[in-house]
């Protein structure tokens, strides 16, 4: 069948392992077990006990935006999706979406 052979995506979008489904699966499990959200038991559980209080997940939208963060362009984009389109951000606290200064980066390092 033709269209079965067909690759609709690239390699590494189709290679899921077990470390891709834990990156994705560890903010819901944080959040069942603390009873909390997950970017709350993350800034209370992991970044304040390292001093870090300025850093936050990303706002879905760019109304949402936060006042530092940077405007995603999509301008001339040849990877096929636009980041506003995507999963709400703060579903994907835990591989990606926070926003720090380079400063709180280095407190937390």
């Amino acid at each position: 069948n033709k269209f079965a052979k067909r690759r609709y995506y690239k390699k590494h979008v189709t290679d899921v392992t077990v470390r891709h489904l834990l990156e994705h699966t560890a903010g819901y499990l944080a959040e069942h077990l603390s009873g909390m959200d997950y970017e709350s038991f993350v800034k209370k559980s992991i970044f304040a006990p390292a001093g870090v209080h300025d850093i936050q997940v990303a706002g879905p939208t760019i109304s949402d935006r936060a006042p530092r963060e940077v405007l995603y362009y999509m301008s001339g984009n040849n990877l096929g999706f636009d980041p506003y389109e995507m999963l709400p951000s703060e579903r994907i606290g835990p591989w990606g979406g926070w926003i720090a200064s380079p400063i709180q980066l280095l407190l937390f390092m």
